[in-house]
């Protein structure tokens, strides 16, 4: 990690000043030392360039993000889910119209995985980007931007400074945490570390008409990841407790036996769900959430 970046770190236990104790570095980047807290005393290794503010061995995670978390690892371990195929296409442009150029400004990736999206961001100044997931990390795709730092962490206690980003970024991240209280927890830390005037773009897995009509659990657990999909007042409720909602759409969309036809347009399926996702449909049969939204002050 680039030093200009360590300097926005904090203790994610009670925000203390981190001194830093270098090991390995190039002219540009720290590869390998350690980070302490000047409060608590608790020291943080930097590993392969990441700091690591969590690992499987070191976390107090609920026993469901400990399950995702091994889940996460071997998913990356087998090299899937790393590129943006037919299937994400529609997220990836939701997500690039929603972060539009990107020029100067400093964007947090909260649950970056392999950074799947990064193409989206364009000309950034600087990307932190934190998982819980080594695996992922140490497979990231760099973005186009000019700095770049990695961090593995807990998104519920991020160790980042106050008002450091003018973005933050968070893909579905929001509907595989298992708790309320963790999921208000996750939303005040996004608050925090916004500038006074900064966005969140924020995903989530919806509860759309479809999954009503058939009657498909809310909220339940897949191949070791736990999910809540929700419904647009209890997404719209959770946000506007810390932020102001600038905009809300559905995206992922298929009208009622159409669904063959989404699939056949392979990668095109984006421009087909570009027309529909900004009408007020989107947010009856969009499979996902996106919320555009500022802190409130």
């Amino acid at each position: 990690m680039e030093s200009s970046l360590l300097s926005s770190l904090c203790c994610p236990q009670d925000h203390g000043v981190l001194s830093l104790h270098i090991v390995e570095s190039t002219e540009a980047e720290v590869l390998g030392g350690a980070m302490q807290c000047g409060v608590c005393g608790c020291a943080f290794p930097i590993d392969s360039g990441i700091p690591r503010f969590l690992t499987a061995q070191r976390n107090d995670l609920c026993a469901l993000q400990k399950i995702e978390m091994e889940a996460r690892d071997n998913e990356y371990r087998a090299s899937l889910n790393s590129h943006v195929d037919a299937w994400h296409a529609p997220e990836f442009d939701a997500i690039r119209a929603a972060l539009g150029d990107s020029c100067g400004l400093s964007i947090l990736d909260a649950g970056c995985g392999v950074g799947k999206f990064n193409r989206a961001i364009r000309n950034a100044e600087c990307v932190l980007a934190i998982d819980f997931s080594w695996e992922a990390l140490i497979r990231f795709q760099r973005p186009g931007c000019a700095s770049l730092g990695l961090m593995q962490s807990d998104v519920t206690r991020m160790p980042v400074r106050d008002h450091v980003f003018d973005v933050a970024l968070s893909c579905q991240v929001l509907s595989h945490l298992p708790t309320p209280d963790l999921r208000s927890q996750f939303l005040s830390e996004l608050a925090r570390v916004l500038k006074p005037g900064g966005r969140l773009i924020l995903t989530a897995m919806h509860y759309s008409f479809r999954y009503r009509r058939r009657q498909i659990p809310q909220e339940a657990t897949k191949d070791g990841s736990f999910y809540h999909r929700f419904e647009v007042e209890e997404f719209r409720e959770l946000l506007s407790e810390r932020f102001s909602i600038l905009s809300l759409h559905g995206y992922w969309i298929y009208l009622p036996k159409t669904y063959w036809l989404f699939l056949a347009l392979g990668t095109k399926n984006a421009y087909w769900d570009r027309i529909w996702r900004s009408l007020p449909l989107s947010l009856t049969y969009g499979k996902y959430l996106l919320a555009v939204c500022s802190p409130k002050l």
